[in-house]
């Protein structure tokens, strides 16, 4: 598997984000993956709407982890987004998504993608770790508190 520092780099950590909806939501992680990392647009924002149409990847208590496989991808993508304000998203507890961790992998990374996944989950089910994100204002120490955290066991 890949190495946590390589996979959670601090300029994938977005802070205090203002978009409206889920829409604005996936074409802000599509740019910024396109900007910093040259994986087109379309390819991003296409395979997250289609992942999202099977069902919501919304896990409750504010917290999102859109995810999806990108065949045109060469390694795994993670992006931490921060809303400034929550936003309308199909939730199992209706609670309004605030925190969002998308995840891109190739097309073959199946296990690691699960793995990653489940990880993440467990992650955002801890309260002492949400609070710990909470707490974070810096970009650098969101990213280190996942490598530390459950994710950082599986990558």
């Amino acid at each position: 598997m890949a190495n946590a520092t390589t996979l959670m780099n601090p300029r994938d950590v977005l802070l205090n984000v203002t978009v409206d909806n889920q829409q604005q939501l996936f074409e802000l992680v599509a740019n910024h993956i396109f900007q910093h990392h040259g994986v087109p647009f379309q390819y991003t924002l296409n395979a997250l709407l289609r992942r999202e149409q099977l069902s919501s990847t919304a896990i409750g208590n504010g917290v999102a982890i859109p995810h999806a496989r990108v065949a045109e991808l060469d390694r795994v993508y993670i992006v931490y987004v921060r809303l400034a304000e929550t936003i309308p998203y199909l939730t199992p507890d209706g609670v309004p998504v605030r925190d969002v961790l998308a995840l891109l992998v190739p097309n073959p990374a199946v296990d690691e993608h699960l793995a990653i996944l489940s990880h993440i989950a467990k992650a955002f089910s801890q309260p002492k770790f949400c609070r710990e994100l909470d707490e974070c204002t810096q970009q650098k120490d969101v990213a280190a508190l996942f490598c530390e955290s459950e994710i950082g066991y599986a990558l």
